[in-house]
């Protein structure tokens, strides 16, 4: 399933020349950090975060300017399946036990389009053959959430499918 409308974007390096991006390619140049999630009381492995890295190889001032920049480009939302289905890939990968989660950033701006990105989830994580339980969507507060949309019932309804929602600091 070709889920990505490729734009491309024109970036500046630090000498001065030109480059070409699309978003396929940011998706793949980026890099992932798994910082462990521990249990306070017990000392295990709750879970990991998939945190970002690597956003300055391709010209961005920080992980916020490629996520500002995919939006403005209208490609959010196949932006992150793309960085889900590398992150899940790369989390089952790992070998953690059943128990462990996978906490995946998602950009509150996507909330919008949470019908589409629940068509996404789904297929990615059926295709890994991952549990949906094992996924928790951590919403970031950098960006407000609509409060004139139907957030709370889009999160109730990716809640509905098994899929865990935090709030990130």
């Amino acid at each position: 399933m070709n889920v990505l409308n490729d734009a491309t974007l024109k970036t500046v390096n630090s000498d001065g020349t030109k480059d070409s991006l699309s978003i396929s390619m940011i998706a793949r140049d980026i890099s992932f950090a798994y910082q462990p999630i521990i249990h306070m009381e017990t000392g295990a492995t709750h879970g990991v975060e998939s945190l970002m890295r690597g956003h300055e190889r391709l010209g961005f001032a920080d992980i916020n300017d490629v996520f500002d920049t995919v939006f403005r480009l209208g490609n959010l939302v196949e932006f992150e399946a793309l960085l889900l289905q590398r992150a899940v890939s790369e989390f089952l990968k790992a070998g953690l036990p059943d128990s462990t989660r996978l906490f995946f950033n998602l950009d509150p701006r996507t909330i919008g389009a949470m019908d589409h990105v629940l068509s996404i989830v789904g297929p990615v994580l059926e295709r890994h053959g991952m549990d949906r339980k094992r996924l928790c969507l951590e919403i970031n507060e950098r960006v407000d959430l609509d409060p004139a949309g139907d957030t709370a019932r889009q999160l109730t309804e990716v809640r509905a499918e098994g899929i865990r929602i935090a709030l990130d600091d």
